[in-house]
Order: structure tokens, then sequence, then C-alpha cells
């Protein structure tokens, strides 16, 4: 850890750098076993429910999210919601929130208390989300469970309340606030929107409950099946939102609610209500026939894998869930959301998923991400974003992934059909990347341009996976360390899949390997430069090696370009000065040789340029994206990291029981932020709270990938090579 003094002496303030090394992980010797995790079905005390904005999220396959936070009466952000429904699937992640929450109040006797967390006694996540309520005066004994359902295919959400214990009768007095709006924004009303929510609803005619008609094709009903509904519309103005405000948004909020129930229960009753949004009738909506589809669909999901002993495996089974979380089924096939609650379908972290899903046994879905994402392709470049309405095409490496996914789809299934399959627009996979290659190779391809001389890749400003804009705080332009990384290996699968290329494509590779290490190599700090910064048209030889540490370089790694030696001295650095527990620091908090420059549309300073690590991503928009990729944690590296540990000792026994015991931190994780699943980022510093997406579909699909790989040795295709392939010579 580097401490930055500030010093004041007579006036004048001077900087006084500190640097302590301080043991991140305790790892176990790898010569025991560790014993099994008995964690399976998460169970949450109070304590850690009330921490760092624990959510719970269900999905239904088809669009559909209930979001709410794990704390019963709590609101975290604009994006909470008990029913949202996606109206356009081209556009998964412009949801719809018709449900905001739900509130209820006991009473017993003549007394009342609300169902919030003064009473929780614990919160159990699988294999619905179960809270446990105990309230004791001395009078009054009562165990209350509420329990939650989405099934797949539906856009409704069931929640039940059963009366487990109590000493004498119970009225529920529920309250269910309703909305129409987008995900992204906050409800504000004004006279005339409240009086249109309130004539927008009407009482249901068959049972007790409400219909809510906001606009043309929203119908949201509610209902129980026995109670009481009693009209009685009501407003909750300026609600806060202590994420948004975070975050640097709009953060406060209204809330409608129509009216309310009262569900009478004895000890051993249940009471039932559903929130809907489709027409079909209310009497062939069950919970039990809803949780039953549900555990059905669970118990499907945990038969896919392929290794049998890993289906009983805690993190497996856990993991498994949550990337079924991120799925939507669509008229195209299966699509993945990259994060929850506000990303769509982001094409190159779709294909770097190809790995995690085929060790999922979801080959459909990562078939359908090939097939979906491959007809994209125009002078070279993929989309940024499959769904939604933009069409940029600013990145690299969505290109190499490509190449990539569809060699590990190839592989595990054995379908060599699949490269001449062909899309609407009449080409095949293997034209498609044959058209990206000579695109490349050709300087065809926005800037993107091929160094003859090194056979490395120039990307311009901007063109990486770092690619943070206003302000641009990872420029990285030039010949970046992780995009040579994976050109290197595409043009490996090249080869196989276009013979006229291959001459080229083998020769190409002779010369990254050759010119790689000699370029990039940082021999008095043992690890690779990040970017060799350069100009357009500046051959990689000219460029001035960036000197950042970051985790780019681990890419290197993993496509065997770096001599073993050197490879560990790498791993102990970044081990040293970026590992956090689940997640690797994306820049070191070391001062930079040379400096980094970041500053906003007038041309102003907005860090240290010798000091621009970031520790928290919080704040406005500004300050959060100059931490994305200057300080913050992102967990999706991580089991690159650990799986990097593993291959430099050749996977010996002893060397990935070293690496399994990596995973330990992901089960705190697990049971944070997201419940059962992984977070986008994390902060840099301490306590490394969980930032941006509390479900990043990437980091449960690497996870999954790299846990199945060193515990099952399942995986679609090796990583890394045997210990002796690593040990290269420059002139290979």
């Amino acid at each position: 850890m580097t401490f930055n003094w500030k010093i004041r002496q007579q006036g004048v303030i001077r900087r006084k750098w500190q640097q302590v090394d301080y043991p991140i992980l305790s790892v176990p010797s790898g010569r025991k076993t560790p014993r099994p995790r008995r964690v399976y079905p998460l169970r949450l005390s109070k304590a850690r429910v009330q921490k760092n904005f624990a959510t719970v999220v269900l999905t239904n396959g088809v669009g559909g999210v209930g979001q709410f936070p794990a704390r019963p009466g709590a609101l975290h952000s604009k994006y909470d919601g008990l029913l949202c429904i996606t109206p356009d699937w081209l556009n998964p992640a412009d949801r719809l929130v018709l449900v905001k929450m739900i509130r209820e109040t006991v009473q017993v006797g003549n007394k009342f208390f609300d169902l919030d967390d003064s009473f929780l006694h614990c919160f159990i996540r699988y294999p619905q989300p179960l809270w446990k309520f105990i309230y004791d005066d001395g009078e009054y004994f009562i165990k209350l469970e509420r329990s939650l359902v989405m099934p797949p295919g539906e856009n409704s959400i069931y929640v039940r309340y059963k009366l487990q214990e109590a000493n004498a009768p119970i009225t529920l007095i529920c309250k269910c606030y309703l909305e129409c709006r987008s995900c992204h924004h906050q409800l504000r009303a004004d006279e005339h929107l409240q009086s249109h929510y309130e004539n927008s609803c009407r009482p249901l005619m068959d049972r007790p409950g409400v219909q809510f008609i906001p606009q043309e094709g929203i119908n949201v009903r509610v209902a129980a099946r026995r109670g009481e509904y009693i009209s009685q519309p009501h407003w909750l103005n300026n609600l806060t939102f202590p994420l948004d405000e975070q975050r640097g948004q709009e953060d406060r909020g209204d809330a409608f609610s129509p009216g309310l129930f009262h569900l009478k229960l004895s000890q051993g009753d249940s009471q039932v209500l559903v929130f809907t949004a489709d027409q079909e009738s209310l009497e062939r909506l069950s919970y039990y026939r809803a949780a039953s589809m549900e555990n059905k669909h669970i118990k499907k999901l945990l038969r896919l894998p392929t290794a049998p002993r890993a289906r009983n495996d805690p993190l497996v089974k856990m993991l498994v869930a949550a990337l079924d979380q991120f799925i939507i089924h669509t008229d195209r096939g299966g699509q993945v959301l990259a994060g929850l609650p506000w990303l769509g379908v982001r094409i190159r972290d779709a294909l770097q998923m190809v790995g995690g899903l085929l060790a999922a046994g979801r080959s459909d879905i990562a078939r359908d991400i090939i097939l979906n994402c491959g007809p994209t392709e125009q002078e070279g470049l993929l989309r940024d974003w499959l769904s939604g309405y933009s069409k940029n095409r600013t990145n690299a490496e969505a290109s190499l992934r490509l190449f990539l996914a569809a060699h590990d789809y190839v592989n595990r299934l054995g379908d060599e059909t699949f490269w001449d399959r062909p899309f609407p627009d009449q080409r095949c996979l293997r034209r498609v990347l044959v058209s990206i290659y000579q695109h490349f190779r050709d300087h065809r391809a926005g800037g993107i341009s091929l160094d003859h001389n090194t056979g490395m890749l120039y990307l311009p400003t901007g063109f990486t996976w770092m690619n943070s804009d206003n302000p641009r705080s990872t420029p990285r332009a030039g010949y970046p360390v992780e995009i040579q990384a994976l050109w290197y290996r595409a043009l490996e699968v090249l080869a196989k899949v276009d013979p006229p290329s291959a001459r080229e494509a083998h020769q190409w590779r002779r010369m990254i390997q050759q010119k790689f290490i000699p370029l990039f190599w940082d021999e008095k700090r043992g690890c690779l430069a990040d970017v060799l910064t350069a100009e357009y048209n500046i051959t990689a030889e000219k460029a001035t090696p960036d000197p950042c540490l970051r985790f780019n370089q681990l890419a290197a790694l993993q496509a065997q370009l770096v001599p073993l030696e050197q490879a560990r001295q790498i791993l102990d650095l970044v081990t040293r000065k970026l590992l956090i527990p689940a997640g690797i620091r994306s820049l070191a908090e070391d001062p930079l040789a040379s400096p980094l420059k970041i500053v906003d549309n007038q041309g102003k300073l907005l860090t240290d340029p010798r000091l621009p690590y970031q520790g928290r991503c919080r704040g406005d928009e500004t300050a959060r994206r100059l931490a994305y990729h200057n300080g913050s944690a992102w967990p999706w590296a991580y089991p690159g990291f650990i799986e990097a540990r593993a291959a430099v000792f050749n996977f010996s026994e002893l060397a990935v029981k070293q690496a399994l015991a990596f995973f330990e931190p992901v089960w705190a994780e697990l049971a944070s932020g997201g419940i059962g699943t992984l977070p986008e980022i994390k902060d840099g510093n301490y306590p490394h709270t969980p930032r941006g997406c509390y479900a990043y579909a990437l980091s449960v699909a690497e996870t999954l990938r790299v846990y199945m790989m060193l515990k099952y040795r399942q995986s679609p295709t090796p990583s890394f090579a045997p210990k002796s392939a690593l040990v290269k010579t420059v002139s290979g």
C-alpha cells in the first residue's frame, strides 16, 4: 500500500511517499483439501442484510425483472421494482417499472408493527427468496414468513405470507405501490399525473384486488384469493434513494398506492398476493404452480454442467443459477444482458462469456450469441451493443473475441460445420472472420492498423475495453498489451479456418512472438507495459512504453507470450499491487514515471497526473468515470488471475489446490451487494464496496469457467499451455 502524505511546511505543501506491504489474502498451503462449504441455500443474518445495499434479483427469462432490497421496507435506487417488464426485446435494458414495492403492517390484537428489518430474523436466498420475521413482546409471539417467486416465462410475481407460529390470529395490511415509468428515471408526479394514475385504477370484480391501466398495452393486476381490498389512493412524496445520491443522480421520487389489502391469518395459514402484467386468467395464476415451475427450472439448470460431480457443488449451483438470470429468450434466440440493472447486450462481454456458458452446459446460448453477434461485422468491426439504439463500432476486442468464442464452441461441440453456417446476410462465420482479418491487415477498420514490422495491431484512442469517455481517463492509443495477446490467439484460429490465410497468419504470429517481450518487458519493475503509446503510423518499435501497472497484461500470459520466469514475476507484482479479495485493481496505487493527464472539456486537470489512482468509485458521472479504470477493482478479471497462478506451476496438484483457495473470497461476495451474484466493480480501497451493476454477467461467467476448469478439469480449450510451452525464448 502506498501512502501519499501531504505535509505543509512554511506554507509550502510537500509530498512524502511511504510504501508498506500488507498481506491481503492468507492462502492455505494446499497440502490439505479444505472442507466443502455448506452455505447453499445461502442464509443471511439481519446484520448481513443491512450491509452494502444488499439486493435481491429475480428474472423470468423474457426480460422481466424483480429487483428489491433484501432489507424489508427499504428503497435503494430508482432501479428498484417488484415487477419490471421489457416492452421491446430489442432494447432489453429499457424496462418499465410497474410495481415499485409493497409495504406491510401486522395487526395483532390492538397492536400494530411494520414488517421491516426491526423484526427480521434472517433471510434465505434459495430456492426462492425467503424472509423470516419474529415478533415477541411478552404478550404476543409471532413467526411469519414471506417468500417471492417469479416463474419463467411469466411477467408475474407472487408474494406468499405464511404464519408459522402465533398465539393469536393476525391481520396483514398490505399496501402495493404501482407506477409506469422507465427504470432509468424517477417518478415525479404533478397534479395531472396524480389524477391520471388514480383514474387508471379500478377494483377487480371477481376477487379482492385492483387493476391498473396507465397506458395502452399495459394492464397490471394485483389480487388475493381471500381477504379484503379497500380502495384508498395514497401518495408518498420525496422518497429518498441513497444509492442514486451516491451516484450523483436525482435521488428523490414519488410513489402511488391505489389501496390496501387486509389479509387474515391464523397459525399455519398462508395468503398470496399476485402481481401480473400478463393477460392470463387469475384462476390459473397459482403460487404453488409458479414455485414448482421455478424449482423445476433450477433443477434442470443444475443438470446441465457436464461434470456430474459439479452438480452438487454449492458454488456451482449458485453460479449456474446466477448466470441464468442474465439470459433472455427472444425471437432471435438467447441473448445475455451484460449487467443488471441497466446494461443491455454488450457484444464484447457476450463473446467473452462463451467459455463460462459452455462450462454451465448452456451451449445453445453460446451458439446464439455467436450467430447474433457475427452478422453485425462491418469493415472489420462488430457493433458495441447487440441491443439498443446505438450502432457504434468503437472497440477491436469484440472482433477478436469472435475468433476465440467460435473456436471454443466448435472445440466443445465438435461441430466443424458451424464455421459455414449461413447468417441472415448470406455470409457465414468463416467469411466474417476472414473479413475482420483483411480489414485489420489493410488498415481499413476505423483507424486500426497492422504494424508490418512487428505484426502488432495499432488502436486509436478509446478502442479498448477501457473506453470511458467524457472524460477520456484511459486513452491507450498505440499498441495495448491485451489486444496483442488476443490478436496473437485470433491468428491461430484464422490459420485453422482459412487455409489461404494460414501462411500470413503464422508469419504475423512469429513476428509478434519475437518482438513482444523486447518491446513490452519492463526489467526494472518485472512486468509488462500496459500499452506502447504511439500516434497513427508510428511503428511499435518507436512507441513509448506506458508504465501504468494494470491487469491487462494477464492476457499475455493466457496467450503464452511470456516466458515462465517472467510470468511468475508478473503474478508476484499483480498479487502485491493489484489484488484485493475477489477482484483485481485496474491501476496500481503508485506514482507514475510518465504522467497521465486527465482533463475535462475545458482542459482542466481532474486528477494528479503523477497519481491518477482513484480508490473509490462514487459521486457524479465524471468522478465515477475517473475511477472506473483507474483504481476500481474488477471481479471478472479475478478468475483469470487464479487460472494464471495454477498455469505457471503446470497445473500441478498442489498448484491447483492453492489456486482454488483463492475462491474463498467469492463466497463472501455472493452474500453481499447482489445476493447470490457478483458485481461489476468494487472500490480499490478498503472496505472494497461493490459498485456499478450489482449483478455483472462476465464476473459470474468467468468465475464459473475457471472454477469448473480447476476443480473438475472442465474447459472448452485450455487457456494456458503446459509448462514447457510457457518456457519460450525470444527467438521462438
